[in-house]
């Protein structure tokens, strides 16, 4: 038989074992409920929403600019939980908040919109709230459908790619509707810049406007270099509005240099040499003279250039100027490498640092 004393020491370490497993059996808890929760779809540190996703199925396109449901969000923790961000994927949804404060155990009531007119196909929307939790405390309702439109407008985007300034290659798109109730009529064909081309293929010249058909479609790319947009508007009769086809391009610009930037870093134990840079200029640029100039910004950096002759190929002028520096009167100077030829225009930014002349 175990003795009194023997007993109470059974006790004490029976009630040591409990200390210590308790963390882990929180831990076990809590982990628990966080996957309970994701069972149930979805959590942001204790706000749940038992259906993250609704799916419309397939609507007709009539009934695809008014799509709404209500999702419940639930606050299942013991504290006060506030949405303090909410983030839709695009403009053509949203969510309405009654309050942005739920306590706990309480629950609020979300409905999602959204307007999918004139689409067509499988479509995908979604709405993220951030609590103040954390950032990382978030939650994310999600709604899917399947228009069904009998007008066809394809592709609804082309990218025409990295292009010299000026027009580009020719791309196509289609106007068709095979199961519409009355003949397909195109309204209108617009561009959004007048600088985009637009043609419907046949055997003669022939208006844009009429039944179903493909076109051809150019887009005239700038001067400058960077990404450019246009929008091209569909009307016609058998949709509410304008369906709407997106044009990119990326313009390598009518000057470009590589390095697009420069650096003397006199920190270092050898001192750099000279930078070489290739200068191109495409199109009217390059049937004008290329000039480079160095503007001084601060510490009075000195400067060498030097320029090779300048190549011609086509469309394209090409040459490599050589930059040699001798320093800054201050710790840190700036300049600029100026780059012209007729109206365009390039700047190069240059850097010298560590060293006094």
């Amino acid at each position: 038989m175990w003795k009194f004393k023997d007993r109470n020491r059974l006790a004490m370490i029976s009630a040591m074992v409990c200390v210590l497993m308790l963390p882990v059996l929180v831990v076990g808890a809590i982990k628990l409920r966080n996957r309970r929760a994701h069972d149930g779809v979805l959590t942001a540190n204790g706000l749940v929403c038992s259906e993250g996703l609704h799916d419309f199925g397939i609507v007709e396109v009539a009934d695809a600019a008014t799509l709404r449901h209500e999702f419940v969000l639930q606050n299942i923790s013991r504290k006060t939980i506030r949405i303090i961000r909410k983030i839709a994927s695009c403009g053509c949804t949203t969510a309405d908040l009654t309050r942005e404060t739920l306590q706990p155990n309480e629950s609020l009531n979300v409905p999602v919109s959204v307007n999918w007119r004139n689409r067509n196909g499988a479509q995908s929307a979604q709405v993220t709230f951030q609590t103040d939790e954390s950032a990382d405390a978030t939650i994310t309702l999600r709604v899917t459908a399947t228009v069904s439109n009998p007008l066809n407008v394809s592709p609804r985007e082309i990218d025409f790619g990295e292009l010299n300034p000026g027009l580009s290659v020719e791309k196509t798109f289609e106007i068709s509707c095979d199961s519409c109730q009355s003949p397909l009529e195109v309204l209108e064909i617009k561009a959004s810049d007048p600088g985009v081309q637009i043609r419907r293929f046949g055997k003669t010249v022939v208006p844009l406007e009429g039944g179903a058909g493909t076109f051809g479609i150019k887009m005239l790319v700038g001067t400058n270099a960077g990404l450019e947009k246009q929008v091209v508007y569909v009307r016609t009769n058998q949709n509410e509005g304008a369906i709407i086809i997106l044009l990119s391009a990326r313009s390598g610009g009518a000057i470009s240099a590589t390095p697009a930037s420069i650096l003397f870093d006199y920190t270092r134990a050898n001192a750099p040499g000279p930078v070489r840079i290739r200068v191109r200029a495409v199109g009217r640029a390059a049937q004008s003279d290329l000039k480079a100039e160095i503007i001084s910004a601060s510490g009075s950096p000195v400067f060498h250039l030097d320029s090779e002759a300048t190549s011609h190929l086509g469309d394209t002028a090409s040459t490599t100027l050589t930059i040699r520096c001798d320093g800054s009167a201050t710790a840190l100077g700036t300049a600029s490498l100026h780059l012209n030829s007729g109206e365009d225009t390039l700047n190069i930014p240059i850097v010298v640092s560590g060293r006094l002349k």
